[in-house]
């Protein structure tokens, strides 16, 4: 099976709009197994789509002021900053290139969590100012940023492929898309 194949998108819908009852399956133990990358990738779709119903609920519930205070609004462009800026430094480490795919692969989960966490704080700094200006434009700043953050560090084929290249060109051992693509440990 060739890389291309391996990388397709085999994400559940259901899985991503109602996690909960999958949840509790997985608890009494009778769920599906799943590799590393769908696991990554229904987590990467449900993030997306709970930026866009806050911001479908939001819309609905928020009565503008006329005149909202300016300090959440600075504060919110400190955490813009702070947020790119922790994302930068927390992942600015170069990965192994003799590592084996398994530990390529939980650097990869770490590493995209991370973004992920810094991106979904923007939103929520949106999300708060919306409710102490009484504006709605502060969330759909902020989500925007979220979003487009998320697409652009999405574990879509594209970013997987381009960075197991960069790995290769380091260590042709190397494969980011065998750890992220092999089957479930049965130990687990």
């Amino acid at each position: 099976m060739t890389d291309d194949e391996r990388l397709r998108w085999r994400v559940s819908w259901w899985r991503v709009v109602v996690p909960w009852p999958l949840f509790f399956r997985r608890v009494l133990g009778r769920a599906r197994q799943v590799n590393v990358l769908q696991l990554v990738r229904e987590i990467h779709l449900s993030y997306t789509l709970a930026l866009l119903v806050f911001g479908l609920v939001l819309a609905y519930i928020v009565e503008p002021e006329s005149d909202p205070p300016l300090f959440p609004l600075v504060l919110s462009g400190v955490a813009l900053l702070m947020a790119v800026g922790g994302a930068r430094w927390l992942t600015r480490k170069p990965w192994p290139d003799d590592a084996p795919p398994e530990v390529l692969a939980s650097i990869y989960r770490t590493t995209y969590f991370l973004h992920a966490a810094f991106a979904m704080s923007i939103a929520l700094w949106g999300f708060v100012d919306v409710f102490i200006t009484g504006w709605l434009w502060p969330y759909l700043a902020g989500g925007t940023v979220a979003f487009v953050w998320l697409w652009l560090i999405g574990p879509t084929s594209t970013n997987i492929s381009r960075l197991d290249r960069k790995l290769r060109e380091a260590n042709p051992a190397a494969s980011l898309v065998e750890g992220l693509t092999a089957p479930p440990d049965a130990s687990a």
